[in-house]
């Protein structure tokens, strides 16, 4: 508790600090220059004492870890107290003090990562959730202070749209992989999503159509949301009307009227997060053994090569109808397997399998790696009754990546010209995909190979 009645006297000492400035300020000053003054000093103020505040909830962590693991309890007063943190950032942040607001942000998360040494998993979920909060805001603030620029050169608006980007994936890793996230969190993070959208618009681009679209989606689904008597922000307010919710003018809207960006950026106001401290993080591992570069899987050009992959997940259940995928890049090219979750072993906090994954495409070159990773669909639908057919068109919504991304090496087997003459060869495909099988099949006939020579996962062989 030592740390958080620090934080409350330092609070005290800025409203004593910021009376003092008021009373000498003279009366003959204008007042939107008092009011800037004001704003300013009280940043610098709330600057110094934060970081000290926090440099000294650092030690405790630190003095904490060497001798035992949080209490959940703990863990959670330590939580709310760095996402209010967070919160006290914003004024630095609209100042465009960017060094400043980051230097107590590296701190949260120095923090929150000494709080999770020795930690339950059930503490480390909301640790994590609690984390990207933080990055989210970091990133909030680069893109907010590079916007504020009287000038964005084309250097600056590369970095804002790369910032954007990295804002988007952490917000919907926020939403879509955290069970248990009550209305008003989920409404936290929609507003913050809504935010990355018009942050966006301002930052000009190719496509501000679509993201208009998305913008006027997440509106609607807000509205839903808003189905009580929660409070309704100023913001999402101004965003209700600039899409005339109700009116045949929506669409246009939406093409032609000039959107109020500026207005918006000026209504949003950083609220502190409503946080529960109950939920699950869904998350994935996934690992492929003994392959490195000095151990490629061995593979025929032209031919689909089978890679075991042992696939770990955490909490996920079937009955959540959430699609979830393998996704194996090389390049341009993107191939998507279904992963049907009644296929894996254990339970829904941790189910596991080891599943011999065909790549139908490896080029026809000595070598090359490709990268794996498990995917999930960002949907707040329930995809029930899923069939092999929908698997086998591929993911139906945008993708969150559950896992690192696993680097897979391949080579061309020694000696594949010869063996290709008459020598039978093993391979797994999923016999679920009977138009995979029949392309495997012509693909052998036309490297002279009997189709029947091969074992194909699900029949007997």
């Amino acid at each position: 508790m030592e740390h958080i009645v620090m934080c409350s006297v330092a609070l005290d000492t800025v409203h004593a600090e910021d009376a003092g400035i008021l009373h000498d300020i003279s009366m003959d000053d204008k007042r939107e220059n008092l009011l800037a003054e004001t704003k300013v000093v009280k940043s610098e103020v709330q600057f110094q004492k934060t970081v000290l505040d926090l440099q000294h909830m650092v030690s405790i962590a630190k003095g904490i870890r060497d001798t035992r693991a949080f209490e959940p309890e703990e863990a959670t007063r330590v939580v709310k107290h760095v996402l209010d943190t967070v919160v006290g950032t914003w004024p630095l942040i609209q100042a465009r003090s960017l060094n400043k607001a980051l230097k107590i942000l590296r701190t949260c998360q120095e923090e929150l990562q000494m709080t999770s040494c020795g930690s339950s998993e059930s503490i480390i979920d909301v640790l994590v959730f609690a984390s990207q909060y933080v990055e989210a805001v970091m990133l909030l603030a680069q893109i907010w202070t590079c916007l504020s620029a009287s000038k964005l050169h084309a250097e600056g608006k590369h970095t804002v749209d790369i910032s954007l980007g990295e804002l988007d994936s952490i917000l919907k890793r926020m939403r879509y992989c955290f069970l248990g996230l009550t209305r008003e969190e989920e409404l936290h993070l929609l507003e913050l999503i809504l935010l990355s959208y018009v942050l966006r618009l301002s930052s000009g681009g190719s496509f501000t159509h679509l993201t208009l679209s998305r913008l006027q989606e997440t509106v609607s689904y807000v509205a839903q949301l808003h189905d009580g008597p929660s409070e309704v922000s100023h913001f999402m307010r101004e965003l209700k009307l600039a899409f005339c919710q109700g009116s045949e003018k929506e669409q246009a809207v939406v093409s032609s009227c000039p959107f109020p960006v500026n207005k918006l950026l000026e209504l949003f106001s950083l609220r502190p997060i409503p946080f529960s401290g109950i939920m699950k993080h869904i998350r994935a591992d996934m690992h492929i053994l003994d392959n490195d570069s000095e151990n490629p899987i061995p593979f025929i050009p032209g031919l689909p090569v089978a890679i075991t992959y042992q696939i770990s997940l955490f909490n996920v259940s079937p009955n959540e109808g959430k699609g979830v995928w393998l996704q194996m890049v090389l390049g341009e090219s993107v191939q998507h397997n279904f992963l049907d979750l009644c296929q894996f072993g254990g339970s829904d906090q941790l189910r596991y399998i080891a599943a011999n994954i065909p790549f139908y495409q490896p080029p026809k070159a000595a070598s090359f790696s490709m990268r794996a990773s498990v995917m999930m669909e960002s949907s707040s639908e329930c995809l029930v009754n899923v069939t092999k057919d929908w698997a086998a068109t591929g993911p139906k919504h945008e993708l969150i990546c559950l896992c690192a991304e696993v680097k897979v090496y391949l080579a061309m087997k020694t000696g594949c010209n010869s063996c290709c003459g008459g020598t039978q060869l093993s391979m797994e495909v999923p016999v679920s995909d009977a138009a995979a099988k029949a392309r495997d099949s012509h693909l052998l006939r036309e490297k002279g190979l009997c189709p029947s020579s091969f074992f194909w996962h699900g029949e007997k062989g």
